[in-house]
């Protein structure tokens, strides 16, 4: 494997996906996956890999003939300049409402747990100020603190995992028939949607080296996607039950505060509210330098570090105005926005491989 210190490489890549994904799954997994799925919930990691994997597999077939290109290249190569500057102006129109849904959907998060009759415009800009500083910056900087920041999160989720087992009720998790199939293949389906923002990350392109890596690291770090999940529903799901579950905002967030260690430690919610925020910031992060990116490929502006002041007025004023309230931003995001994602992440790659394949461009 090779490196460039002007790189990032695609193992550091799907680092950033588990984090990416980590902001919306402390919301989606168990909460919203267990609205769908019910007590077989736990089961719905293994569908989101499994419909994951197969995406993995066809970028890995992809970038094998064509390496040094980015998305936008291969979109251009395969459907022509003007489908391919298309496509790609979608995808950057969707970058500004992601950052836009979660910077709100954080704020009313912290509003509603922990700073109540705070105006979400405090935390938007705290966040924003940050991305700010890291967008002027390299994004290999961004992708090294990343991986700190998993290395983290790693020892958190294994150390909850192990303290909350004692409470976990196998009388929640179990039985399993067949007749929760269906329901686990919809929650896992539209947890699984997340994991698709790999896709908007190949737009780094010739920022990303040894992307003949792809299947490697797409597959191991899609497992430690999949614990992630795993632990997030055995620790809420497995001590609430899903009927409680499904009915409460922030699931996860009160299992935290749940802990007890030999009734001398708590409040443990203090240090998990500190890596929230690392996972906030890094996820816009990345959506800003997906979207200069972007940009900069479409336009003929030769540094594309000129966008980002732009992109944050921008973003700040779509997170405050976009939705009317968390009420209505919830619903939208539950279901135009994972349509959307699902088009946009495994949708369009899908019929881009199909037509590169018959023109034997793959």
């Amino acid at each position: 494997m090779t490196y460039d210190n002007n790189k990032i490489s695609i193992r550091q890549t799907f680092v950033m996906l588990i984090l990416l994904n980590l902001a919306p799954a402390e919301k989606i997994l168990p909460g919203i996956a267990a609205r769908l799925a019910g007590h077989a919930v736990w089961l719905a990691p293994l569908v989101s890999f499994a419909i994951y994997a197969p995406l993995v597999l066809m970028f890995s077939a992809m970038f094998a003939k064509h390496p040094e290109k980015g998305l936008h290249e291969i979109y251009t190569k395969v459907a022509g300049k003007f489908i391919g500057r298309l496509l790609s102006a979608a995808y950057g129109i969707w970058a500004f409402v992601i950052i836009a849904t979660f910077l709100r959907i954080n704020a009313e998060r912290f509003i509603a747990s922990i700073f109540p009759n705070t105006p979400p415009a405090f935390f938007i800009i705290a966040v924003l100020t940050l991305v700010l500083i890291a967008a002027n910056g390299k994004l290999e900087a961004l992708a090294r603190f990343s991986e700190l920041s998993l290395y983290i999160f790693i020892g958190m989720f294994v150390f909850l995992f192990f303290i909350c087992l004692p409470n976990v009720s196998i009388k929640n998790l179990l039985p399993v028939t067949v007749y929760d199939a269906v329901p686990v293949l919809r929650g896992g389906a539209y947890a699984g949607v997340s994991w698709f923002y790999i896709t908007f990350m190949l737009f780094f392109g010739e920022n990303i080296s040894d992307k003949e890596h792809i299947k490697k690291f797409g597959i191991r770090y899609g497992g430690v996607l999949a614990f992630f999940s795993l632990v997030m529903i055995l620790i809420t799901v497995g001590q609430f039950g899903a009927n409680l579950i499904k009915t409460t905002s922030l699931p996860f967030f009160m299992a935290i505060k749940s802990i007890r260690i030999f009734d001398a430690v708590e409040r443990l919610e203090s240090i998990f509210i500190t890596l929230w925020t690392v996972v906030d910031f890094i996820m816009t992060a990345v959506f800003a330098f997906v979207l200069i990116t972007i940009l900069g490929k479409l336009t003929p502006v030769k540094n594309e570090k000129v966008y980002i002041l732009p992109v944050i007025i921008i973003c700040f004023f779509l997170a405050l105005f976009l939705y009317g309230n968390i009420f209505e931003l919830t619903y939208l995001w539950e279901t135009f926005g994972s349509l959307v994602n699902l088009a946009l992440g495994a949708g369009v790659p899908l019929i881009i491989f199909v037509i590169g394949k018959l023109r034997r461009i793959f």
